[in-house]
């Protein structure tokens, strides 16, 4: 019984000790492509910098939701690698501890996991992100429009789209002329009230009693009158390729269905990962890890972006087979079940192991991490 505790708070140690530093690591990394993409608002106006540590604090739940099943995956290959690679695991079976008693010893690390990845994702994250995009909100809108001037015909920056108005106050505009200059139409709307927000590259309009006139470039000119009409208009900011993780953390399109599916998929995701650590730690003894190490990330890299790519065909029907984005988890559930059976498990990496091979894989995954990270 003493020895099992031994082995049990030792391999518990290792796991935790190597799962922080992971985490460190990747929280580092992504900190710093998160603030830099911040910074770069701030420096257009469109955040504060004073409010940039308040969006930091309030986006971290979704941060360390993302991070945590990846860093505790990576800890359980590099862990249990090495546990095969010294023959220490081998020395654990012989003391009459089995490979299911021995994983076990990790049950309450392994829960606590999930449901520190369950809070964050499905409870906290959702909130926090919420009271984080006000911080953005508002004062771009004041920083787009505060410095508009009565009585001048006032240009939009980033787009081509000019605004005239009598007066103004509290993001309202009254006795309004809108003007909108494209390669394709000249579009002017007139009207008594204008109403803005701006929200990810986009200003939000909304005007009250008026005519839009659509193209004045042809020969005929049609004008529609109207009581509500809505428009937006995008604003192009150029700013170079980097790594912004807007794939996993700024969801297009803002149905809360399936950002709530995504939000649930990382607790599912976290489970696969865990059994799936177990099974591609197990190397030959003295044999490298490196190939089950390249594996692990080529395979979480493939998942994600699966996920990703699953989530984004989501057309606002057939909602049983988004919840959860199961079907997703179910394909590489049955991947990992089939890493149970020696054979196959041996099969693969032996496959692996070919150098050409080992550099496809390698190839593919850098091609799907850009695709995923890089904007």
């Amino acid at each position: 019984m003493q020895t099992s505790a031994i082995i049990s708070k030792h391999f518990n140690i290792k796991v935790f000790q190597t799962f922080l530093v992971t985490l460190s690591t990747l929280f580092g990394i992504l900190m710093i492509s998160r603030l830099t993409g911040y910074f770069e608002k701030a420096s257009r106006g469109e955040l504060e910098l004073s409010n940039i540590f308040f969006v930091v604090l309030l986006r971290l739940p979704d941060f360390l939701s993302f991070l945590i099943p990846f860093s505790i995956f990576v800890s359980l290959i590099i862990v249990i690698s090495r546990k095969f690679q010294n023959n220490e695991i081998y020395a654990v079976y012989n003391l009459g501890v089995s490979p299911i008693r021995h994983a076990l010893f990790l049950w309450k690390q392994i829960i606590l996991v999930i449901l520190i990845v369950g809070l964050l994702s499905i409870f906290i994250g959702p909130y926090a992100k919420s009271i984080s995009e006000t911080y953005f909100n508002d004062q771009t809108a004041k920083d787009y429009f505060g410095a508009f001037e009565p009585n001048k015909i006032n240009k939009i920056p980033n787009s081509n789209s000019f605004i005239f108005f009598d007066e103004g106050a509290d993001n309202i505009f009254k006795d309004v002329i809108f003007i909108n200059d494209d390669a394709s139409a000249l579009t002017i709307i007139e009207s008594r009230l204008l109403e803005y927000k701006y929200l990810d590259n986009k200003i939000d309009l909304s005007f009250k009693n008026g005519k839009f006139f659509p193209n004045l470039n042809t020969s005929s000119i049609v004008s529609i009158n109207f009581q509500n009409f809505d428009h937006s208009v995008s604003v192009v900011t150029s700013t170079p390729a980097r790594f912004t993780f807007k794939k996993v953390f700024d969801l297009d399109g803002g149905i809360a269905f399936i950002d709530m599916q995504w939000r649930i998929s990382f607790v599912v995701m976290t489970i696969i990962l865990i059994f799936l650590g177990f099974n591609l730690g197990k190397v030959k003894a003295r044999s490298s890890s490196s190939s089950n190490i390249l594996s692990g990330l080529f395979i979480y890299i493939s998942y994600l972006a699966s996920l990703i790519l699953y989530r984004d065909s989501y057309a606002g029907i057939n909602q049983f087979f988004y919840i959860g984005l199961w079907p997703i988890h179910l394909i590489f559930l049955t991947f990992t079940l089939s890493l149970i059976f020696k054979d196959f498990r041996n099969s693969l990496f032996q496959k692996i192991h070919s150098k050409n091979l080992l550099a496809l894989l390698v190839f593919m995954m850098i091609v799907i991490f850009m695709w995923i990270f890089l904007e």
